[in-house]
């Protein structure tokens, strides 16, 4: 069977968007299918690295993950950073699979790629806005259908139930926008980015929301002066990601809770929780602040589990905020490794697309994901991993690359 350079992003751009409403975590298995329709296309090439950012995002994992599992040495659950780390892995190799197969995209695929690409984001947000108007009715159908399989589901509170399609709303978006930019111009554009925000404000994720218009601001800033907000974004990411124990104090975060108060009253409880928490994780950070508790482990840290109100815990499930996790659970070698991952990466998207429009939407791409990852998921869930990586890999795809990454590519394929 001859497999297209495309199929594997083709697979991801229309079953992510359709299935992940009813079940967020089949995200992953979708992208192992992904991957091994991509292997299949590349066979040999699987791995042999265009341009950037490959070849020091291999590196850089590499002395992530050879720390992160080394941390199972002084982990509290020893055996829960061994999985997570292992599990972080798989992952990370399919993206790596996928980023090859975008780089490898010839303009033929890549134009056919962004057509399936724009059917996918439109799938999203109908998706989306089925579910939102119907109550979640195919998803409450599915979990009675399937009781006998999956056991007893908790009942679906709408419309936050649908937070994570939300998520992935607000990182398709700007690949989306490449595609329609150039194909149908700024009018249209502009269009169906102000429809995806119609249709997320109508649902309960707030992080979300707050990403997708994020995003916005800083493509407009992008856009203008894209050499100033490559080096404004690398550095600022980088020290957000090392001061973080510092400026998520309590007392520093009083302006946050007195704006969420003001403009979105509905989610204040939430917010009020997730100070609560960071300044618990704070403390813990502060008892292992070099070394950290080990990998996944945020929730076997002494006191996690107390209970500050009936069933509701200090340290529910994570810290909702990647910077201070990588500090609770990697210490500051994490946190160092999480500033030079920033870094690198802004510098890789700053060279790689010379073109101001792709180079601004990517960076909007980068910063809607870090709203999310700073308030809302577990850094290592697979899923949200998995996401961030279908995100990129749509960019890279459809993007217009620099003259020395087509050469590059040039040379591969000859």
């Amino acid at each position: 069977m001859r497999v297209r350079p495309d199929t594997g992003l083709a697979i991801l751009a229309i079953l992510a968007p359709l299935l992940q409403a009813y079940s967020p975590p089949i995200i992953v298995p979708i992208l192992v299918v992904a991957a091994l329709a991509s292997a299949l296309h590349l066979r040999r090439r699987v791995f042999h690295w265009h341009a950037q950012p490959a070849p020091w995002l291999v590196g850089w994992f590499a002395l992530l993950m050879a720390y992160a599992l080394t941390t199972s040495l002084w982990a509290v659950e020893p055996k829960l950073s061994t999985t997570t780390g292992v599990m972080t892995l798989g992952v990370f190799l399919c993206g790596l699979v996928m980023l090859d197969a975008a780089f490898a995209l010839d303009d033929t695929a890549k134009a056919r790629f962004g057509t399936v690409l724009l059917a996918g984001f439109a799938l999203c947000l109908a998706n989306l806005e089925f579910n939102l108007q119907t109550g979640g009715f195919v998803r409450t159908w599915l979990q009675l259908v399937l009781k006998p399989v999956i056991g007893p589901q908790r009942p679906l509170a709408m419309p936050v139930s649908f937070d994570t399609t939300m998520t992935l709303a607000a990182l398709m978006v700007w690949p989306a926008l490449m595609v329609c930019v150039r194909r149908f111009g700024w009018a249209a554009a502009a269009a169906l980015y102000v429809l995806g925000f119609l249709v997320l404000r109508q649902g309960g994720s707030l992080s979300s929301i707050i990403a997708y218009g994020f995003g916005g601001v800083v493509f407009l800033a992008a856009r203008l002066l894209p050499k100033f907000m490559a080096v404004a974004s690398a550095l600022g990411l980088a020290s957000w990601v090392l001061v973080s124990p510092l400026v998520l104090r309590p007392g520093l975060t009083d302006l946050l809770s007195s704006s969420v108060a003001q403009w979105a009253s509905w989610r204040l409880r939430s917010f009020e929780h997730r100070r609560i928490i960071w300044d618990f994780v704070i403390r813990r950070i502060g008892d292992r602040p070099l070394f950290g508790w080990g990998l996944g482990n945020a929730r076997a840290v002494p006191g996690a589990h107390t209970q500050i109100s009936p069933g509701v815990e200090l340290l529910p499930l994570h810290p909702h905020n990647a910077a201070l996790q990588l500090w609770l659970e990697l210490g500051s070698v994490g946190a160092l490794l999480g500033a030079a991952f920033f870094v690198l990466l802004v510098r890789s998207i700053y060279r790689a697309l010379p073109d101001r429009t792709d180079f601004a939407l990517a960076l909007a791409l980068l910063a809607a994901a870090v709203v999310n990852g700073m308030v809302s998921y577990n850094l290592w869930h697979a899923w949200w991993l998995a996401f961030i990586i279908v995100a990129g890999c749509f960019a890279v795809a459809v993007s217009r690359r620099s003259g020395a990454a087509d050469a590059a590519l040039a040379s591969v394929r000859t």
